[in-house]
């Protein structure tokens, strides 16, 4: 009888040992995986924000006369033609400046993506320029 009640006793523990391991990993994962998920939201948000000041800067309406000199020039362009397209060209420098933003933005959503599940697409659809 005392036998039968050691054995008993024996499988007990092992059951609650056992149990006490599966739990353990499965909190584990869970956490590693929340961690995961807010470490990815932590740097969307930021992304977001990084970008919201590119395009405050791209949008800056001042600007030096040094500035939309880059641009390729057309044969017979006059004078006046010239310095109305290099003004405009001004927005593509300064986007040139700030591209990595909006291609680490594009990445970061594809990752969102994966993370969070395709239904959050239509939810975080980000209108991005191409990239060439």
């Amino acid at each position: 009888m005392l036998i039968e009640i050691a054995t008993i006793g024996e499988a007990i523990a092992i059951g609650a040992a056992c149990w006490a391991i599966i739990s353990g990993v499965g909190a584990w994962k869970r956490e590693f995986i929340g961690k995961r998920k807010i470490e990815l939201a932590e740097e969307m948000l930021a992304t977001f924000l990084e970008m919201s000041d590119a395009v405050a800067f791209i949008r800056n309406p001042f600007s030096s006369s040094s500035e939309g000199r880059t641009r390729e020039r057309v044969d017979n362009e006059n004078p006046e033609h010239s310095e109305l397209l290099d003004r405009a060209y001004i927005v593509f420098e300064c986007y040139e400046q700030r591209r990595e933003i909006f291609v680490r933005l594009n990445t970061l959503k594809y990752r969102f993506m994966a993370v969070f599940g395709g239904e959050t697409d239509a939810a975080t659809r980000v209108r991005s320029c191409p990239v060439p």
